[in-house]
């Protein structure tokens, strides 16, 4: 096997293992919260991760995938496509934002729910920015960065959140130490990719954008 072989078969060994760490540290914690918090807290936390899945269908666009491909094409756009990206997943991310904000008000009675809702809310904004540069970091072949900056986020939320549920801790807190988590995962991959890839702030016109839009759309039933 040459070179270019064994790095990829080390890449997809990297991120499989990291996949089935980061698996079953959920799977630990969701256990933990129905023995724990009981069906209804459960079903208040399965019932936002649901509707947020939906909306990340949305933000996502197809964009980290079609990151992947042109990065892995061209690695000197590294840095100005994640500015493009991150500038129009931001921008679709607020009339989201605002949607959840507006539902969670009219449908939603229990003020519990609604505040695990709008926590949740906010950690996909730094969720969705930190896959994407996890997509460039895999098009970079770079594994170890993604599998970095994913178990930042999962040893963190899973071993705070398990530590706040066994401690008597809530619902409530369980998802902010999530956003936390998140946020910390978003900063990582922000400053990995800074230092090792490309410099990630670039100057975004309408035009970049509304070709993103166009390029991407392909890729937006791919998941």
């Amino acid at each position: 096997m040459d070179v270019s072989g064994r790095k990829i078969a080390l890449n997809t060994v990297l991120l499989s293992a990291t996949e089935f760490l980061t698996r079953l540290i959920s799977l630990a914690l969701i256990i933990l919260v129905a023995r724990r918090l009981g069906p209804v807290m459960l079903g208040i936390y399965a019932f936002a991760l649901g509707l947020l899945r939906v909306c990340d269908i949305f933000v996502n666009f197809g964009m980290d995938r079609y990151l992947q491909r042109e990065v892995g094409r061209s690695p000197e756009w590294a840095g100005p496509l994640f500015s493009r990206v991150f500038a129009l997943k931001s921008l679709v991310y607020v009339p989201i934002l605002l949607g959840i904000l507006g539902l969670s008000f009219v449908i939603i009675d229990e003020p519990l729910k609604r505040q695990v809702l709008l926590i949740l809310t906010l950690a996909l904004f730094f969720r969705t920015h930190t896959t994407s540069a996890a997509a460039l970091f895999r098009a970079r072949q770079k594994a170890q960065y993604e599998a970095a900056v994913v178990l930042t986020m999962r040893l963190l939320y899973g071993g705070l959140g398990l530590a706040a549920i066994l401690s008597g801790q809530g619902l409530l807190t369980l998802v902010s130490l999530e956003l936390g988590a998140w946020i910390a995962a978003f900063l990582a991959a922000v400053g990995v990719f800074w230092r090792r890839i490309a410099y990630p702030w670039h100057r975004v016109a309408w035009a970049d954008l509304k070709q993103l839009v166009l390029l991407s759309k392909d890729f937006f039933f791919i998941r």
